[in-house]
């Protein structure tokens, strides 16, 4: 990913960390654009996706460990660009659902070259799902947490009240939920297919079409608790 000359002014939503990442040269969209750049940092790839034709990288995100803290940073171009502004627009939708998505240190989008970024927080506290499923946490955590299924009503609870919305997402998965078992939150990550009706299809919204989405929703948020009903 190259960056460009021109870019529009960094949105730093966490003053805190502002100078933090500004005094190890994390002040413009390029910096960011181009952080593996940066000897101050050693970014690690958790997930990207490739464009087939092009081979171009649209989406892509990466962990940046700093001073004792992960941050993570969502980068997006192209035809992905639309995904960045989905992501960020949702994470303020998300708390009517008794969901809690990632704070946001700094984003920035370019609507000029298409390309965007949201450099998120990490959710402390919060222990991922799917790694509790495979036991990829802590015996700490895991102690915590105890029974990860004590969990499961109060998620089938804001899953039934999402489907009830006017909002569709695909990605129901055990590596996108989040508890944290000192305060008994929720947590949701990777938003991107976080839709209002309003901008899926229009045939999306026709009876027959609109049951068999929410069924493929149900189908993937089952697989996410290992479960065959609820």
């Amino acid at each position: 990913m190259t960056g460009q000359n021109t870019m529009p002014a960094l949105v730093w939503e966490n003053e805190d960390v502002r100078a933090q990442f500004e005094n190890v040269g994390l002040s413009t969209f390029d910096a960011f654009w181009d952080i593996e750049s940066n000897s101050d940092f050693n970014p690690e790839m958790k997930r990207k996706h490739v464009a087939r034709q092009s081979g171009e990288i649209e989406r892509q995100t990466v962990c940046i460990p700093f001073e004792g803290k992960n941050y993570f940073l969502k980068r997006t171009s192209a035809r992905a660009f639309k995904c960045i502004l989905a992501e960020y627009r949702a994470l303020s939708l998300t708390p009517q659902f008794g969901l809690v998505a990632p704070s946001v240190a700094v984003h920035c989008f370019d609507e000029e070259t298409q390309r965007g970024f949201i450099f998120f927080n990490d959710m402390a506290e919060f222990y991922c799902l799917g790694e509790i499923h495979d036991k990829k946490v802590s015996e700490d955590a895991l102690a915590k947490i105890g029974d990860v299924t004590r969990f499961y009503p109060q998620i089938i609870s804001i899953f039934k009240e999402f489907q009830k919305s006017d909002y569709f997402y695909r990605d129901w998965m055990d590596k996108h939920i989040f508890i944290n078992p000192d305060t008994n939150q929720i947590g949701l990550i990777d938003l991107e297919r976080f839709l209002p009706k309003s901008e899926c299809p229009f045939h999306w919204r026709l009876p027959f079409v609109y049951g068999h989405k929410r069924k493929k929703e149900l189908k993937k948020f089952l697989g996410a608790l290992k479960v065959k009903s609820i």
